[in-house]
């Protein structure tokens, strides 16, 4: 069984910005969506498995890990199983810190400790090396809630999550 490109779409776009309760599109769209999104032309069979897929594949909020005390590297791998912490910053600007401490990339799950307090997650699977102490950075919000953190002076960001708070150090 194939989905249609317009109903795949759609599924994904609800996938991303739906609520976090059961998905029932027949219920959850207007008619005239329902439609141009071209669900439609689906059977009740494709229906049925497009909404099984989206209900099982939606992430469910599990509570934050922990923050390492004061004095914790400043860069560290975390567990890859995605956590939610609400957003500190619900107007989604852009943030300007430093990271704590020595700098040397990212791979995997890297953990970044913001002078501001903030603890972010790397959220997608690329590496990046360099050495540097403190380095500035900039955190841009992107399309779906995602983040994009970029180490200033370098062409390289990478999307991450936000985690967690420490206290901000001066």
């Amino acid at each position: 069984m194939q989905l249609r490109p317009v109903g795949l779409w759609l599924a994904i776009l609800i996938l991303c910005c739906g609520s976090a309760g059961a998905l029932d599109l027949k219920q959850d769209m207007r008619s005239d969506e329902f439609a141009r999104a071209g669900l439609k032309k689906l059977s009740a069979e494709e229906l049925d498995y497009l909404q099984q897929w989206l209900n099982r594949s939606r992430p469910e909020p599990v509570a934050a890990t922990p923050i390492q005390p004061a004095g914790a590297p400043a860069i560290q791998s975390a567990p890859a199983k995605s956590q939610f912490v609400p957003l500190a910053n619900p107007a989604r600007e852009m943030i300007e810190s430093r990271i704590r401490g020595k700098f040397s990339g990212w791979s995997g799950a890297t953990l970044f400790r913001l002078e501001n307090g903030q603890v972010w997650r790397q959220a997608e699977r690329t590496s990046f090396s360099m050495q540097s102490d403190s380095p500035a950075v900039r955190i841009v919000p992107k399309a779906f809630g995602s983040w994009m953190l970029r180490i200033e002076g370098s062409n390289h960001s990478v999307r991450v999550v936000l985690v967690g708070h420490e206290e901000a150090q001066q």
